[in-house]
């Protein structure tokens, strides 16, 4: 079994063993040209690249800078366009227009070492990538559910995001508990699914509509709900409390 190691942007840089021992890591220039390691070099530091380089890895994994699937042709999918790092650019016309720039072939407004864009439409840092609308960037293209990336997040049953946050409660990670979060919050107001996205389009006051019916607001479910979660969070469970009670612990979450 491999496991992946990323950093903040979601760049893989190292592959992991079942024993937790690195078996082959990854460097990136500043536009994600990826340099793979197969060995630790001479220091001994699988994460300094001092020794033999190499352009594709010995495991078969195609997953390199930002996450994104890597071709030996030297070209990364970033699902509606094709991205070519040894240009620092696209290959393709933004497909969203000029919502983000006037350059339609600019990657991440040419701060790739801060900024992603998983869709190839829109970069993103990580303030929006939890509560997207809420920076500069146009509130209604991002809460739109003719966005793919609001869709995939804004539209879950409640159970999947319950999981999710029991999840990142054990683990105590405090940035992907508030993406969820807010994706929970939205579960007061989204119908789950295909569905919720048609009705939604037809019903963009939704959220409007659900603070007035006590779901959202001060005092509403939405906030009951995050509550809840706010507490159990703050209690921080020890690694002896999930050992001795198991199940029983995560039957006290929401």
């Amino acid at each position: 079994m491999i496991w992946f190691d990323n950093e903040a942007l979601g760049s893989i840089r190292l592959l992991t063993d079942a024993g937790g021992y690195p078996v082959e890591s990854y460097t990136y220039d500043v536009y994600g040209r990826p340099r793979v390691m197969r060995a630790a070099g001479p220091d001994g530091n699988w994460l300094t690249e001092d020794g033999t380089t190499y352009n594709s890895s010995s495991y078969g994994n195609p997953y390199m800078f930002t996450g994104q699937r890597w071709y030996a042709i030297g070209l990364y999918y970033y699902r509606f366009r094709d991205y070519a790092p040894i240009l620092g650019r696209f290959c393709q016309p933004d497909p969203a227009g000029y919502i983000d720039t006037m350059n339609l072939y600019a990657y991440c407004g040419n701060n790739s070492l801060n900024v992603i864009d998983p869709w190839g439409l829109l970069p993103t840092d990580e303030h929006d990538r939890i509560h997207p609308g809420d920076g500069d960037l146009d509130r209604n293209f991002w809460t739109s559910p003719l966005n793919p990336i609001s869709t995939l997040r804004h539209f879950r049953k409640r159970d999947d995001v319950d999981r999710d946050m029991r999840d990142m409660v054990r683990r105590q990670d405090r940035t992907n508990w508030n993406a969820h979060k807010h994706e929970g919050e939205d579960t007061f107001s989204h119908r789950p699914g295909i569905l919720g996205v048609i009705h939604h389009m037809l019903n963009p006051n939704l959220d409007d509509i659900a603070m007035n019916n006590g779901a959202g607001g001060p005092g509403g479910l939405a906030e009951q709900w995050s509550d809840d979660w706010e507490n159990l969070y703050n209690i921080n469970p020890t690694l002896d409390d999930l050992a001795n009670e198991g199940e029983n612990w995560v039957g006290r979450c929401p």
